[in-house]
């Protein structure tokens, strides 16, 4: 198996994990690895699979960054995030799209 690949970025390897995360949030970076080396013959590092689920979590869900009294930025937890994933799959009616 070939080593990383120079245009296999994160936001490549995001573009094809959105499924993925999308269906399930809690995914591993260890199973992102497997799912594109499974995928396009290649091996990718825990650091690049890490950074591809963030972007991929940021396409799907947005920045989800509110601005505080104070003009410092505050994200919502992944843990929220998580929840709300949940909630969309217990209530179908209620997307998070």
């Amino acid at each position: 198996m070939n080593r990383d690949h120079a245009q296999l970025d994160a936001e490549f390897v995001a573009r094809h994990i959105k499924d993925l995360v999308k269906s399930q949030i809690s995914i591993s970076s260890a199973s992102i690895q497997a799912e594109i080396s499974e995928k396009f013959n290649y091996d990718i590092s825990l650091k690049k699979a890490w950074m591809a689920k963030q972007k991929a979590i940021v396409e799907l869900f947005g920045a989800w960054v509110k601005k505080t009294g104070r003009g410092r930025p505050k994200s919502t937890s992944y843990f929220a995030i998580q929840r709300q994933c949940e909630i969309s799959e217990s209530f179908p009616w209620c997307n998070i799209s």
